[in-house]
């Protein structure tokens, strides 16, 4: 029985034992619990100014923005980078604002949206572009820690590609996570950008029930054929961040995105490593996460060298070029004895100072 147990533990539950007796379960009742935005902040940043730009993953186009004071960040993936996408992404993202009462008032962005100036004019938006060669320092700094965050998930993923839908999520769920937690320098030091825009909370049995990149056997909804598998193998690309808590999964039959509530978590095996990547493949995908410019270039760590260190960004340092912090008495007092002890020709007791 012992080594029964221990098959289960290291290979997960019998797959076809899944795929056979699986039935579908009560959907959980729903729990509407929205948080209302503080009067405070409306009476001080109703008026919205956004920053603006776009970026590629592995040359996916993605239109980003934040807004000032409040923080909160969108990510969108564009289709193409046309004027008309363009001014409908930066609209979407307007209306966003409008359901919780805010209004976007201005735009930053770089001098090659100007085109854009007479359609954001028509959304009652001004657009306020810099001179030729500079940058908007707020975006250019959130998309380094975009690709900072996205890039630490990457290296926790065994899969050699990743396909173009798990890139899309991938740099979707640094965003989600990115605004779940309240920003230094923000409007609140407990309400998180997400919940000031949405009203929904973080929770961490509705948000954190699977890992992103994590393999399991998604539940079937449709369970009344009984010939039918009543599950099949996917990819969790994140939450949906919806009332009933389902997750987006990425179908290693189709290779699409599905959505669904129930799983089963079951332990990564190689062959399913070779699915993923053979649908990588066939995105024509490279095995690295390489972030360019709307230009074309690569972007450099080094050209972002000389600004300062995003320390608005929870978990962020905020001088990386700065000493450290100060000794305290104790542990300079230890640090010294230990020293000087150290010096003689015998045993050192030495005690271990908790921090």
């Amino acid at each position: 029985i012992s080594d029964v147990k221990r098959a289960e533990a290291v290979y997960g539950k019998d797959i076809a034992a899944l795929k056979g007796k699986t039935v579908r379960k009560t959907p959980k009742p729903t729990v509407v619990d929205y948080i209302d935005v503080p009067p405070e902040i409306m009476d001080s940043h109703k008026n919205i100014t956004l920053a603006g730009d776009v970026f590629f993953v592995n040359k996916i186009p993605f239109l980003v923005t934040i807004s000032q004071h409040i923080k909160f960040t969108t990510v969108e993936n564009i289709s193409r980078r046309t004027k008309v996408i363009l001014a409908q992404g930066l609209k979407s993202v307007k209306h966003l604002y409008e359901k919780r009462n805010f209004s976007v008032t201005t735009a930053l962005m770089d001098n090659e949206f100007e085109p854009l100036r007479a359609e954001l004019q028509e959304a009652n938006i001004v657009l306020d572009t810099c001179a030729a060669g500079e940058h908007i320092p707020q975006v250019e700094r959130r998309i380094r820690v975009i690709r900072e965050r996205a890039r630490a998930r990457r290296h926790t993923l065994p899969f050699e590609f990743l396909p173009k839908i798990m890139v899309i999520a991938l740099v979707r769920n640094a965003v989600l996570w990115l605004n779940a937690f309240p920003p230094k320098g923000g409007v609140s030091a407990t309400i998180g950008p997400r919940t000031i825009l949405t009203g929904d909370k973080f929770d961490y049995k509705t948000h954190c029930r699977i890992a992103f990149g994590a393999y399991a056997q998604v539940h079937v909804n449709d369970t009344n054929s009984t010939p039918a598998e009543r599950t099949h193998g996917a990819i969790c690309l994140g939450p949906v961040s919806n009332l009933q808590g389902s997750y987006n999964f990425m179908s290693l039959l189709t290779g699409k995105k599905i959505k669904r509530s129930d799983w089963t978590p079951l332990p990564m095996s190689a062959d399913i490593i070779a699915r993923v990547n053979a649908l990588g493949k066939r995105d024509g995908m490279t095995g690295l996460l390489t972030f360019y410019d709307r230009k074309g270039k690569e972007i450099d760590e080094q050209e972002l060298a000389d600004e300062p260190a995003d320390g608005e960004i929870t978990g962020v340092q905020e001088n990386p070029n700065s000493p450290p912090p100060p000794m305290t008495a104790k542990l300079q007092e230890w640090r010294e004895l230990s020293s000087q002890e150290c010096r003689t020709p015998r045993t050192v007791m030495v005690p271990i100072i908790t921090m």
